[in-house]
């Protein structure tokens, strides 16, 4: 058999690794919010629009 070398990282690498990942994570949090929030907004002015209850300014 051959022998497997594992190189492990430093702890102050590990923890800048780990800040990276938990930023990419709040910022997957705050999307999901954002595309909810969104998607509430579109079910309540699609139908609103499409029946001529609401209008839209022309831009």
């Amino acid at each position: 058999m051959k022998k497997l070398v594992l190189t492990i990282p430093s702890l102050k690498k590990r923890h800048k690794l780990e800040c990276q990942i938990e930023s990419i994570y709040e910022k997957i949090a705050s999307n999901q919010s954002t595309i909810l929030t969104l998607a509430k907004l579109r079910d309540t002015l699609l139908p609103k629009l499409m029946s001529g209850e609401a209008r839209m300014k022309s831009i």
